[in-house]
């Protein structure tokens, strides 16, 4: 059979302006009366009714809305826009667009069941579709280009349109295999196992997916969190760790590693860096390979973390663009899976300026957690605002000039912990965020105790695109009241406040879940919403996870920037502030022109880098590109070794992500600008003026909850470069410490 004749077979048969009459669900037809339907039924009225009266700002259900949550729907359902035609969205948006205002409230779910059910059997077709395209001969020199990613691309046009999409789809998945170094007839059968074996929906996952559709058309933060969910099975949204010192998102429907700034005791060959897709993970050395790619994000979360005993592996594809990625099996070490809440730490770093070098405290902030209680037997927390006082005060005793707050990738959490935290750089009569909700507004000034200021001297915030939502409260009011510098890039721009509901307070129906719903919108001191905006730093810093991360601006739905009447206040009269310019130019003429920025600038292009016109589907010109692409990296990493004086070893076999941890610029940049911080400072008031030990720096852990120090001796520099922030013999230098010191 040919590739034509298969595409005539395979018909779609329910034709999309008709697919409601033809596959048999007239769109006026009532749901199957289960008791579970009923439950589904009850639970939709309720999500519905809730949103109406709580959600800021206050939305109206009509036509216009209505296709809104349709689209969000097909979104959902096909992200990739592989099964539903431009022709299908016409026809569904026909059929229930004018309904959907009265079926939501009344908690019809006919157009979910019915939309998913076409969904269903679309999917069946295509497979059935691919196996017989897997049963010819495969072409590997096309001269077409595929789109790998397809979030931005529009659907087909039309049934024919559909079946030429999904020959490329599979002619690049064959590509991809035999990129890896399979042979063809391994990954043909690979394939043809993969299609034969579609994973079924049902009737809850249409309810679960239509919910939520419905409440991402109010705004892209709202969800209904099931009970599943609510019992603890929770995705990154709610545990920002992942694995092995990572954070991991969804990025395009692939499964995407963020690197968390902060070292860790991952062995070499397992640990994960930006970028990096985890594709598949196989249990155990012999089992079947689980696919990773396009599942739920936490579903994918929770068979990894299901592997810790099992000597699992991961199918990694490495950092490039799309469709250029080399792939590599990676031990994932059972420690790293096994989830502990992230808490605040800190350690000193050493900044020299001329004949002065100064002690930088620099805190890590996770989160703004709540409250914690320990579960390996020390005293336990607070929350972010406690821990970071102990640290804070430790740091003095140690003798720092400067502190760094690191909240990259901080995603915000508990806004009083976030008030809590002001307090201890702002006075506690100070009006720090204004925030309106549906039911008036209110004005927060920092909720101290008896501890008072704690930290009177230079303060930075490093942060980057993940930083959001409680962080954006936070360093808008240091901003405002120009208590410190923001060092990093534009932070997230979430300006909204949640609030969850539990559902079993307000219905009868059985493991009803919760609400995570938008009440309210927050504003900095000068009447400015973080919201789209974000927090624009003082000195811009580069930051590679950013290529990861869109940011609010990238949600279809995000509600609108927005101002409002500034609060009363007045910046602090701070001779610290004084001194930004001086340090603007000093970044800009002492550390922007620097070889290690430039050597990091050149990583960010090149994970950044992509190509609109797709990649090629001819085998050749594919190894080509990536040979050419590799080329860079390579050269990358050649460049950086020789900046470290340290000599590449041809022939090794070895890869970056093996050998060469690359250093965390935008953190010893800040340390370095902390450092002239203190030296510019009249709030610094004794210059430490001694001779630096040949050779000899180091860095102190010091955890929140453990009474202990940790202090690492490295005999080599903690920095690079010649000249930098703890530079103490010109010419010598070393990567940073990431094997020890992690805690």
């Amino acid at each position: 059979m040919t590739i034509a004749e298969a595409r005539r077979k395979m018909g779609l048969a329910c034709a999309a302006l008709a697919m409601f009459v033809v596959c048999g669900i007239p769109a006026n037809a009532a749901s199957h009366a289960s008791v579970d339907a009923q439950r589904q039924s009850s639970l939709a009225r309720t999500i519905v009714r809730l949103s109406l009266e709580y959600h800021y700002p206050a939305v109206k259900i009509d036509t216009d809305f209505s296709r809104r949550v349709i689209s969000r729907y097909l979104e959902i359902l096909d992200p990739g826009h592989f099964y539903f035609t431009q022709q299908d969205a016409k026809a569904i948006h026909s059929a229930f667009d004018g309904r959907l205002a009265k079926d939501l409230k009344t908690g019809n779910l006919t157009p979910a069941h019915a939309i998913h059910k076409f969904f269903e059997q679309r999917k069946k077709q295509l497979f059935s579709f691919a196996l017989q395209l897997l049963a010819q001969k495969p072409d590997l020199d096309s001269n077409t280009r595929y789109r790998i990613d397809r979030k931005d691309v529009p659907r087909p046009k039309d049934n024919a349109a559909l079946g030429q999409l999904w020959e490329n789809r599979i002619e690049n998945e064959i590509l991809d295999r035999l990129l890896r170094g399979e042979h063809l007839e391994d990954a043909l059968s690979v394939l043809r196992t993969r299609y034969r074996n579609p994973d079924p929906g049902n009737d809850e996952d249409a309810f679960g997916q239509y919910v939520n559709a419905f409440m991402t058309a109010l705004d892209p933060h709202s969800r209904y969190i099931n009970a599943e969910e609510t019992d603890g099975r929770v995705g990154i949204m709610d545990n920002p760790q992942g694995i092995a010192g990572t954070r991991l998102v969804n990025h395009n429907g692939y499964v995407t590693v963020v690197r968390l700034p902060v070292p860790d005791n991952t062995p070499a060959p397992a640990r994960l860096i930006n970028g990096e897709r985890l594709l598949a993970i196989r249990k155990k050395p012999q089992a079947k390979t689980i696919p990773l790619s396009g599942w739920n994000l936490g579903k994918a979360i929770s068979i990894i973390r299901e592997s810790v005993s099992t000597r699992a592996r991961l199918l990694v594809q490495l950092q490039g663009p799309a469709g250029l990625q080399r792939t590599k099996w990676v031990r994932l070490p059972a420690r790293s899976t096994q989830f502990r809440a992230r808490r605040a730490e800190a350690y000193i770093d050493l900044a020299r300026e001329g004949t002065s070098q100064y002690k930088i405290g620099v805190i890590r902030i996770p989160s703004f957690y709540r409250g914690v209680e320990s579960a390996t037997g020390d005293h336990g927390s607070r929350g972010a605002a406690s821990d970071v006082v102990y640290l804070i005060q430790l740091l003095k005793r140690k003798g720092v000039s400067a502190l760094l707050l690191d909240m990259r990738g901080n995603p915000g959490g508990s806004v009083r912990q976030a008030l809590a935290m002001t307090g201890l750089f702002i006075p506690v009569d100070k009006p720090v965020v204004k925030i309106l909700t549906r039911f008036g507004t209110n004005r927060h000034s920092p909720m101290n105790g008896n501890d008072g200021i704690a930290w009177r001297g230079p303060l930075g915030i490093l942060v980057n695109r993940g930083s959001a939502s409680a962080t954006e409260i936070f360093c808008g009011a240091l901003k405002d009241y120009h208590r410190a510098i923001i060092l990093g890039t534009r932070t997230w721009g979430k300006g909204t406040i949640q609030t969850f509901i539990p559902l079993a307070k307000h219905t009868d129906a059985n493991s009803p879940g919760k609400l995570k719903l938008t009440t309210g919108e927050f504003f900095r001191p000068d009447g400015v919403s973080p919201q789209i905006r974000g927090i624009l730093p003082d000195i811009i810093l580069p930051s590679a996870s950013d290529a990861f991360i869109g940011g609010e601006s990238a949600y279809p739905d995000a509600l609108p920037a927005a101002t409002t009447a500034p609060l009363r206040y007045k910046p602090l009269d701070s001779s610290d502030h004084a001194q930004l310019p001086k340090l603007e130019n000093y970044f800009r003429n002492d550390l922007e022109k620097g070889k290690a920025l430039k050597l990091y600038r050149r990583e960010v292009n090149l994970l950044e880098k992509g190509d609109n016109s797709g990649v090629s589907l001819d085998l050749r010109d594919r190894r080509h590109t990536i040979a050419t692409h590799d080329a860079r990296w390579t050269k990358l990493e050649k460049d950086w070794r020789s900046m470290l004086g340290d000599s590449l070893s041809e022939g090794s076999g070895q890869s970056r992500r093996e050998t060469f941890p690359i250093p965390d610029v935008p953190l010893d940049l800040a340390i370095r600008i902390m450092g002239k911080f203190a030296d510019l400072s009249p709030s610094v008031g004794l210059k430490m003026n001694f001779h630096i030990e040949e050779l000899k720096t180091y860095r102190c852990w010091y955890p929140s909850w453990e009474q202990l120090s940790l202090c690492i001796h490295d005999s080599q520099q903690i920095f690079y470069a010649p000249g930098t922030h703890s530079s103490s013999k010109p010419g010598m230098a070393a990567p940073p410490l990431s094997q020890d010191g992690g805690l």
